[in-house]
């Protein structure tokens, strides 16, 4: 489920033009609790978790899965 949800958070960067930074899961939701419209801020493309640590990177066997996830996003935006 982990990497799951870290896959789903790199999804939403590309979706952002973020890139695709690994962040250690805990600290990134914790610091998303702590931000007033966090999804606005987001959607309009300012990067909410730049100051919160960057985790181990995300294995490379999982981009092409990360690809097809912000696809099938992309449409709803």
């Amino acid at each position: 489920m982990l990497y799951v949800c870290r896959m789903m958070l790199s999804a939403a960067h590309r979706l952002t033009g973020h890139g695709q930074p690994g962040y250690e899961l805990s600290s990134a939701v914790a610091a998303l609790l702590k931000i007033p419209d966090d999804e606005m801020r987001w959607l309009r493309g300012k990067n909410i978790l730049a100051h919160v640590p960057q985790g181990q990177p995300i294995q490379p066997g999982f981009a092409d899965e990360i690809g097809r996830m912000a696809a099938f996003v992309a449409p709803t935006l």
